[in-house]
């Protein structure tokens, strides 16, 4: 049989093997806590460098169709024919961002017009506008009026648009 003061000390005993169980648990939590604010501090400082670089992105300067494909397209008509198509500003007009270039004699006049539009499911790929007209529009609809009546053809070569060039023009090809 147990007494009173023996049941004291196993209660005791317990208790004291609590309190070390729970202290260890404790140091291993703040251990943890402690870690986990040096990774949250890390996560902050990557996350940061995200942003910047992010930033730096944002502000690369971006190529587009019009710079990057066809102005050495016109770069090489003009080398190729005299015109001075690649010094045209190229800006883009209507649904189907047609680009149309000018090649201008020395007083200032237009003596040829090229037209060009990108391809809208491949970003190397140019369409030149042929001369020629489709009714697929009814004059005065959306598509009449931006142009999509204008027959247009993949451009393959230099040559080939040389070949629209001078058959709009026929009077560049004898100069």
């Amino acid at each position: 049989m147990k007494t009173y003061k023996e049941m004291q000390e196993t209660y005791q005993t317990l208790r004291d093997e609590q309190e070390r169980q729970y202290e260890a648990m404790n140091e291993l939590a703040e251990k943890s806590r402690e870690a986990a604010l040096r990774y949250q501090r890390i996560a902050a400082r990557k996350m940061g460098e995200v942003h910047k670089l992010r930033r730096k992105a944002w502000g690369c300067r971006k190529v587009n169709w019009t710079e990057g494909l066809l102005l050495p397209l016109l770069q090489e008509i003009d080398r190729r024919t005299g015109l001075n198509f690649s010094e045209s500003p190229r800006p883009t007009f209507g649904i189907g961002c047609e680009c149309p270039v000018f090649a201008k004699d020395e007083n200032g006049k237009a003596i040829a017009m090229l037209k060009f539009t990108p391809s809208f499911s491949s970003d190397r790929t140019l369409y030149v506008k042929t001369g020629e007209r489709d009714n697929l529009y009814a004059e005065g609809t959306i598509g009449a009026i931006n142009g999509l009546n204008d027959k247009e053809v993949e451009v393959e070569s230099v040559e080939q648009v040389l070949d629209i060039l001078y058959r709009n023009y026929p009077e560049l090809k004898m100069a």
